[in-house]
């Protein structure tokens, strides 16, 4: 049990700089403690991988969804500065947080 505490205030901790330095929310922080907790140190590095794919995957989509919504509502004309609009999209890491933990799931229901 300790070393599943120990792994969450680790990724609670990782989690806190990344929020002070904007790259995930508040909420993806403490998601990402809670389910490392659970998680433990056996299943951590697979975990870590899952929801480093998933997060990549959702980030493309919010921005693929983001340009797609600028074209269509007329937002993203050939004024200057507008190429790079769809970076300031919030991510909902959340999502591949919980779908690397659901992958777990499944991992540990076949064993």
């Amino acid at each position: 049990m300790a070393v599943h505490l120990a792994v969450g205030l680790g990724l609670l901790a990782i989690g806190a700089l990344l929020f002070s330095r904007g790259v995930m929310g508040g909420g993806d922080a403490k998601i990402l403690a809670a389910t490392g907790t659970w998680v433990g140190l056996d299943n951590l590095l697979v975990y870590l991988v899952i929801v480093a794919f998933a997060g990549g995957f959702v980030a493309i989509a919010v921005l693929i969804s983001n340009k797609l919504r600028h074209r269509e509502s007329g937002e993203g004309g050939n004024e200057p500065g507008n190429e790079r609009e769809g970076i300031k999209a919030p991510v909902p890491y959340s999502v591949a947080i919980g779908i690397g933990a659901l992958a777990i799931v499944f991992k540990l229901h076949e064993l």
